[in-house]
């Protein structure tokens, strides 16, 4: 049984999607702005009940986007020079692993602020379709296909991040909505995070890069 309690100020609960669609504290109440502005406190996931499809296919959701939206630098399959960021469910958060190459450097021994920047955008808007998904109860990649864009990116750098080693982002689905996600990210290197993100990922329309049918 979930608490039904609003969040204590300074706290941000990761909501599994289906708890989170239409649940939220109303727009305007302390407990809204609790969620959704406090970015970079307690990340706490509630529990949840699966739905009738529970994702167990670990295929990463940027592999499911149409060929027209999956050019991205960041995380388009198609981009043979990009990033490659691939976005799966870890239980109740989202995870992605980026190694970073030597030309990712900002001074020596230390990753491009970049870099870190677009992990968690990608990140972002990978974590805001697998969680649209799960809202509504589908498998990723099923009709109509999801991709999200980026409303809005906010990186706070931590301490300098060393080159070499992994990153790992784990996003926190903070609100889910008719069009908009919003998803918390913690980037760390070995178990030490060295930035936190939030973006706010809208619903793009795959349909309007194709040409209409005659």
């Amino acid at each position: 049984m979930q608490s039904t309690t609003a969040p204590t100020a300074g706290e941000v609960v990761c909501f599994h999607p289906t708890d989170a669609v239409g649940k939220l504290p109303h727009p305007g109440t302390a407990g809204h702005a609790n969620v959704i502005t406090n970015v970079h406190a307690t990340r706490d996931p509630m529990p949840f009940s699966q739905g009738k499809s529970e994702m167990t296919d670990h295929t990463p959701v940027q592999h499911h986007y149409p060929d027209d939206v999956a050019h991205c630098y960041g995380c388009g399959r198609l981009n043979t020079q990009g990033l490659h960021i691939k976005s799966t469910w870890d239980g109740d958060e989202t995870c992605a692993i980026l190694t970073p190459r030597p030309e990712h450097i900002a001074v020596p021994g230390y990753v491009y602020g970049g870099l870190i920047a677009s992990l968690i955008d990608c990140h972002g808007t990978g974590s805001a379709a697998l969680a649209m998904y799960r809202a509504e109860q589908r498998d990723p990649g099923s009709d109509p296909p999801l991709r999200f864009v980026t409303a809005s990116l906010k990186v706070d750098f931590l301490r300098p991040t060393p080159l070499g080693p992994s990153l790992e982002a784990r996003g926190c689905i903070a609100e889910v909505g008719p069009r908009k996600v919003i998803v918390d990210i913690d980037v760390a290197v070995e178990g030490q995070v060295c930035a936190k993100g939030r973006v706010i990922a809208v619903k793009f329309n795959t349909d309007a890069l194709r040409p209409a049918q005659l």
